[in-house]
């Protein structure tokens, strides 16, 4: 019981970190209702135990007999109802789970955000938040996004602007997590940057204007 409450509570503390951003909540949206919907079957079970427990205890003081095990239609219902809940938010969180990995797809199959005419799309998503992408797309679309608000909440309400790029900026590209080896950078000459930090959060996106490609570089704690 207390473990499935650390769950639950640890996945509430990685969501409101997150901005409330569901691309970066942990395991999901429907993996925080699965562990409450737990939580709640944990507490109704505890619950039940100490009536059984109380009810054998007044037994043992009015007839110095235990209770036998009874129960009640409407409590057997109640189980049964909780567990068809849990099984049905786990089928759930395993049909919309993307793949930690993937090169060449269609944006609609990747779990953030993109530019809307984004195509060639490969991206890596790692540990404690981490989203790594890049893709092909139109400079203007690729400015629309960004201003539309990309990251958390917490990034949005800085207005942090894009930028032209007026030096050399370096970027990790998806293949450093995807593959072992080391460290894969992309280096931009020409294009524009957005970038944005705060403690161990942050976004960071590029555009080369000489290869019409993105960068997307998240992480969220």
């Amino acid at each position: 019981m207390l473990s499935v409450i650390g769950v639950v509570i640890g996945n509430i503390e990685l969501i409101v970190k997150s901005g409330f951003d569901r691309t970066v909540m942990p395991f999901g949206g429907e993996a925080f209702i699965a562990g409450l919907t737990s939580a709640c079957c944990g507490l109704a079970n505890l619950l039940w135990g100490w009536r059984l427990k109380r009810e054998d205890r007044l037994l043992i003081l009015k007839h110095g007999v235990r209770a036998r095990m009874q129960f009640a239609i409407s409590e057997m219902l109640v189980v049964v109802a909780l567990l068809c809940s849990i099984l049905a938010f786990t089928i759930a969180l395993v049909r919309t789970q993307h793949p930690r990995y993937a090169e060449h797809v269609l944006a609609s199959r990747v779990p953030h955000s993109l530019p809307k005419d984004a195509s060639d799309v490969s991206y890596c998503q790692g540990s404690r938040g981490t989203f790594l992408c890049e893709f092909v797309c139109s400079e203007n679309a690729f400015c629309d996004w960004v201003d539309s608000g990309i990251g958390s909440i917490e990034s949005q309400a800085t207005h942090v602007k894009i930028q032209p790029i007026t030096a050399p900026v370096t970027i990790i590209r998806y293949t450093a997590f995807a593959f072992s080896g080391p460290l894969d950078e992309a280096t931009v000459t020409n294009g524009l940057v957005y970038e944005w930090r705060k403690e161990d959060r942050g976004v960071h996106v590029v555009f080369d204007r000489s290869s019409s490609r993105g960068y997307y570089s998240f992480h969220s704690n």
